[in-house]
């Protein structure tokens, strides 16, 4: 966060203040970190980046993440475990894959999923349609 040192919070890009609102948790060392929609300001290569710094923050000191995000994908790729909410309620909750199988996935999203895995890392991902 150093190269936004010399700016202004409220000068800052969504995506920007989102990062450095996040580095002053991990600064806090708050155990459990709730994060509503944390890359909805971000392009791809800063959520992935969003995601890996909550990974770090797992492996080094044992934090706790739960983030609410409508990215299936990203979630997917980077997650332990995902729980669909539908209607309110608990609709899936399970490894990454299981839930993006479940009937329940389709049915919340009201579109089939056709779900994958990438080459190389095994992650699933799921196409709507």
């Amino acid at each position: 966060m150093l190269q936004l040192a010399g700016r202004r919070f409220d000068e800052l890009s969504g995506g920007e203040q989102r990062r450095v609102l996040l580095a002053q948790a991990f600064c806090q060392g708050a155990e459990l970190l709730l994060l509503d929609e944390p890359t909805a300001s971000l392009d791809p290569a800063h959520s992935l980046a969003l995601f890996a710094a909550l990974a770090a923050e797992r492996d080094r000191r044992g934090a706790t993440a739960l983030v609410v995000t409508h990215d299936l994908n990203l979630a997917a790729r980077t997650a332990d475990r995902l729980i669909l909410l539908g209607g309110g309620r608990i609709a899936a909750d399970g490894a990454p894959v299981e839930v993006l199988r479940s009937p329940a996935t389709a049915a919340a999203f009201a579109v089939a999923m056709h779900v994958g895995t990438l080459p190389g890392s095994g992650a699933p991902f799921a196409v709507p349609g």
